[in-house]
């Protein structure tokens, strides 16, 4: 049996948090089952080649600079765009998005290029974010409802699976 194409999507690698989880998980799963492959940005001021070498058990990765964290359409758009051609590029069996930026616009592209098995985990709501307005936590949840059709969301703890459930 051929090993499962699981692509790992992540937005904020980096130090800490969701960066040193995916990265873990790109590293743990066993390369006779499962071939790893990274779609990831780094926020400002991280050095991206540092965050794949971190990562380094995703044999093969692609770095998306314009998947940046804030809502930005024109910055969105091309990310999508970028997405859609790695991800058809790459055919996986599984798609698995990691924080709001990433599980917005992954999920969408994986859906777009008929991906099989599409999985989302928040590691925390963007909307939750206190230190944002409340019409931009709107935003975010707008955003974030506006893709909950697509896939499957794994929680990272019982309250983020309330969440989840609405």
């Amino acid at each position: 049996m051929l090993p499962l194409k699981v692509v790992q999507v992540l937005e904020c690698g980096g130090p800490g948090g969701t960066g040193n989880q995916v990265a873990a998980v790109c590293n743990g799963l066993d390369s006779q089952h499962f071939k790893v492959v990274l779609i990831y940005a780094v926020r400002p001021g991280v050095d991206a080649e540092g965050y794949r070498a971190k990562a380094c058990g995703a044999k093969t990765a692609h770095y998306v600079p314009e998947m940046v964290r804030e809502i930005s359409p024109l910055q969105d758009m091309r990310a999508l765009i970028k997405l859609c051609a790695i991800l058809r590029r790459e055919a996986p069996d599984v798609v698995h998005t990691h924080s709001s930026k990433a599980g917005v616009l992954a999920r969408l592209a994986a859906w777009l290029c008929g991906v099989p098995k599409i999985y989302y985990s928040p590691h925390g709501y963007g909307f939750l974010q206190e230190d944002r307005s409340a019409a931009s936590r709107a935003l975010y949840k707008l955003v974030e409802w506006s893709v909950s059709w697509i896939g499957e969301i794994i929680a990272v703890s019982p309250g983020e699976a309330d969440l989840a459930r609405g």
